[in-house]
């Protein structure tokens, strides 16, 4: 599960999400950049979006305790985005997965991750 918030500026968002979700898109992102012929610098600016979704899903940056029932609890982890750096990044991440194979997991990773951009 993915959502955002704005930030008060609205100079980017901060992603919001539990330890699974943030995990798959972490290591959709490594994939892509790993198997992808358009990235030729494969570390960077293109991972430093996978590192800082790995600090969130590990607790690093912001952390939102919720309450489900009266009794069941589950947390959210967030990190900061900047509105031009992730739309470059997720524009190079979708252009190099039309050269890449991807399976349907992957494919619903990412329309997540635009629909929660482009909303």
């Amino acid at each position: 599960m993915l959502r955002y918030e704005l930030t008060p500026n609205n100079a980017g968002f901060i992603l919001w999400g539990d330890s699974e979700a943030l995990n798959e898109l972490h290591e959709l992102i490594h994939y892509i950049v790993d198997e992808s012929p358009l990235i030729k610098v494969k570390d960077g600016f293109m991972l430093s979006l996978a590192y800082d979704i790995r600090k969130a899903r590990e607790g690093n940056r912001r952390v939102e305790q919720h309450q489900y029932d009266q009794h069941d609890t589950y947390k959210l982890y967030g990190v900061e985005l900047l509105w031009p750096l992730v739309l470059v990044q997720s524009s190079i991440l979708r252009n190099s997965m039309g050269y890449i194979q991807t399976d349907k997991n992957q494919l619903s990773v990412m329309y997540a991750f635009e629909y929660l951009i482009e909303s």
